[in-house]
């Protein structure tokens, strides 16, 4: 039996590749001939870590792997497990990413299942109670997700590769892990029109933030919509007229169409004058799909003349030009 090292790479993905969802970074695989030696992996150097990945270098969590071999002319009742969520991470900053107890390869087809980050729970039929990403793969339907995340703090992200191993002549060609957003980025600015104007209170709500990802659908059941941001206790922001200032950036919430109770309620004063609450309802129109970014704008000038404006942008986007428009 003939055994290759298999070593992994990131790079950044290409923005062309951001439809339907970004490519947020790839992981690659290149095989050498070597017989004896264990699939290994290389890395990227990270530039830091976020929640939101933007590209491969953000990307410095630990993944989950899941991978099955057929045997040459087998069948799915000879699938064989290699990978079942293995944990892949990093000894040290800039380490090559590694995992416990080596894999070999052997004759065969072989299918490859990641998410990042790493799950802190690997059960999905017995999803614990504390964990807010529980998952496993389900044949069939790929990896099965329960995520509960009240602080919207975690970028979901899958890949799949295959490769068809042959001893007699080894496929050395690169396996792309090119991972997609399986979240909606939403951020909440605010603008002034005129005046000084000082946000006292601000809480973004209505919205499911638990859910179940099977089979490439998000299902809610079993889960409220009662999902609520807001800012810090006895936090302000100061906003003068210009440009909009981020007051709720980078939420990452499941994909869904906003129901009628997802709003934005805010206190603010305006020239040192408290004014009026305000609560603008949030549309439905548009629905949050996964990999998109939608930010939401609120302009001030008083309390008879607020207006909410939506702008979608691609997931890495930094372009916040509004067109503002009256809120009716």
């Amino acid at each position: 039996m003939k055994r290759t090292t298999t070593h992994i790479q990131a790079t950044a993905a290409a923005a062309a590749l951001l439809l339907p969802a970004l490519t947020a970074c790839t992981i690659v695989t290149h095989t050498e001939q070597a017989p004896d030696e264990p699939i290994a992996f290389a890395s990227f150097i990270p530039d830091g870590t976020k929640a939101v990945v933007e590209n491969a270098s953000d990307m410095d969590n630990a993944f989950a792997v899941w991978g099955y071999r057929t045997p040459e002319g087998g069948t799915a009742a000879d699938v064989q497990t290699v990978f079942d969520g293995v944990e892949v991470f990093r000894d040290n900053t800039g380490s090559p990413w590694t995992y416990e107890i080596p894999r070999f390869w052997v004759e065969g087809h072989y299918e490859f299942y990641a998410l990042h980050p790493y799950p802190d729970g690997t059960d999905i039929s017995k999803p614990a109670a504390d964990a807010e990403v529980t998952a496993s793969y389900i044949a069939g339907q790929g990896i099965s997700i329960v995520l509960n995340s009240p602080k919207a703090d975690i970028d979901l992200m899958t890949a799949t590769a295959s490769r068809d191993y042959s001893a007699a002549d080894p496929d050395a060609s690169d396996i792309a892990f090119s991972f997609d957003h399986l979240l909606s980025r939403v951020s909440i600015n605010a603008e002034a029109g005129a005046g000084d104007v000082k946000i006292t209170s601000l809480t973004f709500s209505g919205m499911f933030d638990g859910g179940k990802y099977t089979d490439g659908r998000w299902d809610f059941t079993g889960h409220d919509a009662d999902g609520s941001f807001s800012l810090p206790e006895g936090g302000t922001v100061q906003i003068v007229p210009g440009e909009p200032v981020p007051v709720l950036p980078d939420l990452l919430l499941i994909p869904q169409t906003p129901g009628s109770g997802c709003t934005i309620a805010l206190t603010c004063t305006l020239d040192g004058t408290e004014q009026e609450p305000v609560t603008l309802p949030i549309p439905s129109d548009p629905a949050w799909s996964a990999g998109q970014h939608y930010v939401y704008t609120v302009k001030l000038n008083d309390v008879q003349d607020v207006t909410l404006n939506i702008n979608v942008l691609d997931w890495e986007e930094d372009n916040y030009s509004m067109n503002f428009n009256d809120w009716n």
